[in-house]
């Protein structure tokens, strides 16, 4: 996600002053009475929204800031979004280092009295891994020449830091270098069931501190959940505990970090998690087609929001079928009106899972 100047918020905040006035009789008219009283919620993504929907129900009025279809790495935040927030009573976000957005957001406005979740707290992030066959910055596609430019980028950029390593310059460069090579920490961590549950407790501590009324009501909410979590995390296990092959293979980006360390699953995947690229090279379609036909695996997956293009040619060049694995970021608009949930979604993962690993 884009991180956003305070001074750029501040550009925003005068906007959304000036809209005050008829935003509120909007908010009312669509709203009606029926939120009156109640706690307001605001999440950022959809995992954070659904869980808190299947805990607090319709004790709360909740809203979901990123709507459904947007891409989240993308997003800005609009005088409406940020008037929301200013309105919220619980204001929860993921809180990884992508978030940058949001602790800018709330810097630039008045949180007294507000209650800020990150969720990832009590979360043990993991970093980002670069695979056999996955684009990365600096890849070239295992092209001798370009190797070898690289290869005299690096001596000249090791020549120059020689050349100032006793200059106060060089303590900044040497810092730079160290953020640039250091690795990137994972931000999907809901794709995982158990963190999920570890979400689910600090969303029902926030409720149960700003609405004590209603504490007995969000707690066994809470605890019915977690079951539904506990059963779906034994039949993701349970799948790959008598799967045929371990590998899984991914013509797209790669959010599932998390998960494929719980299952204990190896992968091949196009991009990273987090990755802009959408186009990959020839030799990296030609070495994931190889490595499908020689592991025989049957699905090669895409993942929610794409179009699949990549999957489908792997597949065409391999004879696999393809395949959707869906990370839970977000969801089309479509399936948010028929009130599909992270359960839901999980559940259709347990297979699509089964047929590929077998």
């Amino acid at each position: 996600m884009k991180n956003i100047s305070k001074k750029f918020f501040g550009l925003i905040l005068a906007g959304a002053v000036l809209l005050t006035g008829c935003t509120a009789k909007t908010e009312k008219k669509d709203r009606g009475d029926k939120n009156k009283g109640k706690l307001k919620v605001v999440t950022t993504i959809f995992p954070e929204y659904d869980m808190v929907k299947a805990i607090a129900k319709d004790k709360v009025d909740l809203e979901l800031m990123i709507k459904p279809g947007v891409d989240v790495h993308s997003f800005t935040p609009t005088p409406q979004d940020i008037k929301t927030v200013q309105n919220s009573d619980i204001f929860m976000y993921g809180g990884t280092e992508h978030d940058k957005w949001v602790e800018n957001l709330t810097k630039s406005i008045d949180m007294k009295n507000k209650k800020v979740v990150k969720l990832v707290d009590g979360i043990k992030q993991l970093e980002e891994e670069t695979v056999d066959g996955m684009k990365h910055e600096h890849n070239h596609d295992d092209d001798k020449e370009d190797e070898h430019n690289h290869n005299h980028e690096h001596e000249k950029e090791h020549n120059h830091n020689h050349k100032h390593e006793d200059s106060d310059e060089c303590e900044d460069c040497k810092h730079n270098h160290e953020n640039e090579s250091g690795k990137e920490l994972d931000p999907h961590y809901w794709t995982s069931p158990k963190n999920a549950i570890q979400m689910v407790k600090t969303i029902t501590n926030a409720l149960v501190e700003k609405d004590p009324d209603n504490a007995e009501f969000y707690k066994e909410n809470a605890k019915n959940y977690i079951k539904q979590l506990e059963d779906v995390d034994k039949e993701l296990h349970d799948v790959v505990d008598n799967a045929k092959i371990k590998q899984v293979v991914i013509a797209d980006r790669f959010p599932f970090r998390y998960l494929f360390k719980d299952l204990g699953l190896e992968y091949r995947a196009l991009f990273s998690g987090c990755s802009v690229e959408s186009t990959a090279s020839a030799g990296q379609i030609k070495k994931m087609v190889d490595y499908v036909k020689e592991n025989k695996i049957p699905v090669v997956y895409h993942i929610e929001m794409g179009k699949g293009e990549l999957a489908e040619t792997v597949a065409k060049n391999s004879g696999a079928k393809v395949k959707l694995l869906h990370s839970i970021h977000t969801v089309t608009k479509e399936d948010f009106d028929k009130g599909i949930t992270y359960i839901d979604l999980m559940k259709q993962n347990v297979e699509a899972l089964k047929e590929g690993l077998n």
